[in-house]
């Protein structure tokens, strides 16, 4: 299935990766720059949610095995160049104690769990040393992948509805759940929002 050029997709994706650049380079009026990940999330769920309505719209089904082979060669290449790299540049500059925590972030970053091992070990990720955790930006990614375990399987059945107006219900009570964990999430953890 071909997918159509949004290049004002990519002007949105490249704002949201300026704010976190321009965040982490602490830069006055930037503070809260970190938003960009949340925009650049929202940007991916979207075009997630395209192609997967679009498919189910041209062909009358929605593959799961397509769809996540098309994440792994979209993704693959590039993420294990960075591990592998990573693994080979650390080896010589790490300390033991620090060469040990992060093989731990890379096998967490394997497994998609980064989010859920900084969240519950590491704990704030605007206090974590980034320069000795080098594999420390790859929460997010662990998140999105997440995910698109659970949203495509959502969106299938939301889809599967015969009834416009039952799936346009039920995908607002979804909406709904989420928004209401979220806020719950903001005011009782906020660490916990953040990664998750």
């Amino acid at each position: 299935m071909r997918h159509e050029y949004l290049s004002h997709i990519d002007i949105l994706r490249a704002l949201a990766v300026f704010l976190v650049i321009f965040n982490h380079l602490e830069w006055p009026y930037f503070g809260g720059g970190f938003i960009g990940v949340d925009v650049f999330l929202v940007i991916s769920g979207y075009l997630i949610t395209k192609n997967i309505y679009k498919e189910q719209e041209n062909t009358g089904k929605f593959s799961f095995k397509n769809f996540y082979r098309r994440r792994v060669i979209r993704l693959a290449p590039t993420f294990f160049t960075v591990m592998i790299s990573c693994c080979l540049a650390f080896y010589f500059v790490l300390t033991t104690d620090e060469w040990i925590n992060f093989l731990k972030t890379l096998v967490s970053s394997v497994t998609l769990t980064s989010n859920i091992y900084y969240w519950t070990l590491l704990g704030d990720y605007f206090s974590i040393n980034a320069k000795s955790t080098p594999l420390l930006h790859i929460w997010s990614l662990s998140l999105e992948e997440q995910f698109y375990l659970i949203w495509p399987l959502f969106l299938f059945l939301i889809l599967k509805i015969k009834s416009k107006f039952y799936s346009i219900l039920l995908l607002l009570f979804i909406i709904l759940v989420s928004v209401s964990v979220s806020h719950v999430f903001v005011l009782s953890d906020p660490i916990a929002a953040y990664y998750l």
